[in-house]
């Protein structure tokens, strides 16, 4: 029977990306957890790789190799795909399709092998503590989501804001959060709301390899109209040119990352637009606004960004006036 231990040796794929170096972090944490020895690694080196492989005759692993898919029979040619085998080297390979195929693939190591738990940070799961752990010669090969964007809200404002006297929430807050959610197969996320945009929080999920989408009061991840514009009535029908001089700002700050931009026009906080404008008295005249805005916003991202996802945030009185037939929205945004 193979196995690996304390002595195992990870090697690394020539060139580490943002997220897939986060995923490593956690794996060589885990098992120094369980084999109470920090892990050594390498790059990809055919010379190291000989020198892994002679002598080692008595079925230990002596080499984790992470790596990028070479062809579609290793490892299926689609997003976020994955497989852990081993090789004829006598290595354990864990291939990925793309970044978050690696991620996914180192992750489901840790889970499957080092028997970390998804959930060990937030319910104080320590995983049992390992001489060796036996690797069956069975491959497996990950199966496609059922869902495309998979995440969370963050509700910082309840959940995080205090932990730290440190504002806004530091990467040693945020880290965990995103660590689970990609222990748990998610790839998205909408970090936290009316946040001061010099927090890490935005940057560190895409660091970490998860898509950003945005929060129903802050549409395209625009700031929030009373907090770039004090005094001013937060009105579209008054002040159409600043509402989309925010818009345009988040676009052109986000264009290029991996976003899930979310359209919407519900109002400032957790209140509907129409207690800031209470010229929009019926359903059919708040639908009516709503779905200009909507467009206007759709336009305005297809403009700037090559093939965007989109989605309507429908929430709250949104999604009665959608349910009533009151709001139009585009047929490609989710």
């Amino acid at each position: 029977m193979h196995y690996i231990d304390g002595n195992t040796v990870y090697l690394e794929p020539e060139t580490v990306s943002s997220p897939v170096r986060y995923a490593l972090e956690m794996i060589y944490r885990d098992h120094e957890k369980v084999f109470g020895l920090k892990p050594s690694s390498e790059r990809a080196d055919n010379s190291r790789q000989s020198s892994l492989h002679h002598g080692e005759t008595d079925g230990r692993i002596a080499c984790i190799c992470v790596r990028y898919a070479a062809n579609e029979v290793e490892c299926p040619d689609r997003p976020e795909a994955y497989a852990v085998m081993l090789g004829q080297d006598r290595f354990l390979h864990i291939v990925g399709r793309d970044d978050l195929g690696l991620v996914y693939g180192l992750l489901h190591y840790s889970r499957v092998f080092l028997g970390v738990d998804p959930l060990w940070f937030w319910a104080e799961l320590s995983p049992a503590k390992r001489d060796r752990i036996e690797i069956a010669d069975v491959p497996y090969v990950s199966v496609p989501a059922a869902v495309a964007y998979r995440g969370w809200f963050v509700n910082d404002e309840v959940c995080l804001i205090g932990w730290k006297t440190e504002y806004p929430p530091t990467a040693e807050v945020w880290q965990p959060v995103f660590e689970t959610l990609l222990r748990l197969g998610g790839n998205m996320v909408i970090p936290g709301t009316d946040l001061p945009r010099s927090g890490i929080h935005h940057r560190l999920a895409l660091d970490m390899g998860l898509y950003v989408t945005h929060h129903h009061a802050e549409p395209l991840g625009a700031e929030m109209f009373l907090r770039a514009f004090p005094g001013k009535t937060a009105s579209y029908k008054e002040h159409p040119a600043l509402f989309e001089r925010l818009w345009m700002e988040a676009i052109e700050r986000q264009k290029g990352e991996r976003v899930v931009w979310v359209l919407s026009f519900r109002g400032q906080g957790d209140r509907p637009f129409w207690e800031n404008d209470p010229e929009f008295d019926t359903p059919a005249k708040r639908g009516e606004l709503i779905s200009a805005v909507i467009e206007k916003q759709y336009n305005m991202v297809k403009a700037r960004v090559e093939q965007p996802v989109c989605c309507m945030a429908l929430y709250g009185e949104l999604a009665e006036l959608y349910k009533e037939g009151y709001i139009r929205l585009p047929e490609e945004i989710i």
